[in-house]
């Protein structure tokens, strides 16, 4: 059997009606007794964060196409995206695709600086899932998974949830088992009906929302992923992943981004807005990246005419909300967009400034299988990885 496919089933999601009845009272039974350790022990920080919702670009985004285009680099670097846009905070363009993103600016921060050195799809998804490089020695947990373990399971819904298909790329639970892994929900939450069973029911239902508002996403399957992500973390879920796919842009990226960044574009500020006209921006992390960038230099030859292969020695990731301020740009890229020129930020650094906004502290421990004491929630824990140091200024 081909490896790949194998591997992409191994990590399909416990079944829905699994999840609901199975394990639920054994993970907020270890959650609460590590809660209790920790604020005896005076480690847990302030949560200023309740909610996590994951944009994750399945494939890899263009940087230059994106949060940080170069037009200076000339055309063999940013192609016919020549034209960036001012924002509405001084200083800060972002591609021409994305003029409803620059009216909200001052809602989000662009990191410019994101490196980890690895180019291959299933291991730059575990990098940036995880907050960790990979060893031979243990699969660790993707942060959704962390944060079931470490929050438990605060209502009927599942603690971890994607929208709407597995990454397929790692084992999200690693060695926290089965309880831990994510419920994938399946479907298309643009289509007529889209149900799940049980007490699920009304928090997945769309139709509650106001036909008015569910445009304003986009009648689209990000688009009304983000709608769902909202109303998912309204109902009090702590962690929700969209996996959204056609990143992967090696030959024709140029056609490709015309048609994702319009849709990116609507959807991304319809949430932020939602959220904040809410109330929930304040306690909802949104984060946007995927498993690497896209070459800075173009590929004209043939047979990819114009595309982008994976780059992961410098990219960009959006953060917003739940503790992160906004109108700000973290790192810098060189002037062609390939290598970081000042301040790295590594994934485990984005990481541990999300598990500290969210109320966890990044050094303490996981439950080892073997029942070693040196598995970390990070690795800065253990001195293991170069760091640049979470992101005190925008926190």
């Amino acid at each position: 059997m081909n490896t790949r496919v194998q591997t992409a089933r191994n990590t399909t999601s416990i079944h829905r009606r699994d999840f609901l009845r199975a394990g639920a009272a054994g993970m907020m039974g270890l959650s609460f007794h590590d809660r209790i350790a920790t604020k005896a022990s005076g480690q847990a920080p302030e949560a200023k964060a309740k909610s996590v919702i994951q944009l994750w670009m399945n494939g890899g985004p263009a940087h230059l196409d994106t949060w940080d285009p170069k037009p200076e680099a000339g055309a063999a670097y940013c192609g016919p995206l020549k034209s960036p846009i001012a924002t509405n905070v001084a200083g800060i363009r972002i591609s021409e695709l994305l003029p409803l993103m620059a009216r909200q600016a001052d809602k989000y921060s662009i990191i410019r600086s994101i490196t980890h050195c690895n180019d291959g799809h299933e291991t730059g998804t575990y990098i940036m899932q995880t907050g960790r490089t990979p060893t031979a020695e243990l699969p660790y947990p993707a942060m959704g998974a962390v944060l079931a373990y470490k929050k438990g399971q605060p209502t009927e819904l599942p603690p971890y949830i994607t929208l709407t298909s597995a990454l397929g790329r790692f084992s999200e639970a690693g060695f926290l088992g089965s309880h831990y892994k994510t419920l994938v929900t399946g479907g298309d939450p643009n289509a007529a009906q889209f149900n799940m069973q049980g007490d699920a029911k009304t928090a997945f239902d769309l139709n509650q929302e106001k036909p008015e508002l569910r445009d304003r996403y986009g009648r689209n399957y990000f688009g009304q992923c983000c709608l769902m992500a909202r109303r998912l973390v309204e109902h009090g879920v702590p962690f929700v992943t969209i996996n959204w796919g056609g990143w992967d842009t090696h030959a024709n990226h140029f056609d490709a981004m015309k048609q994702l960044m319009p849709t990116l574009d609507q959807a991304l500020s319809a949430l932020l807005e939602d959220l904040a006209q809410r109330g929930l921006l304040s306690s909802t992390i949104v984060v946007w990246y995927g498993e690497f960038g896209r070459t800075p230099r173009l590929d004209m030859a043939e047979p990819w005419f114009g595309g982008r292969h994976h780059w992961s020695a410098c990219h960009s990731a959006v953060v917003a909300g739940g503790g992160f301020k906004g109108g700000a740009v973290v790192g810098e890229s060189d002037a062609k967009g390939e290598y970081v020129k000042s301040r790295p930020v590594f994934p485990w650094d984005l990481a541990a400034s999300m598990y500290k906004l969210l109320g966890i502290d990044p050094n303490s421990r996981l439950p080892h299988p073997q029942g070693s004491s040196i598995a970390y929630v990070t690795p800065q824990a253990a001195g293991q990885n170069e760091s640049g140091g979470m992101l005190t200024e925008i926190m």
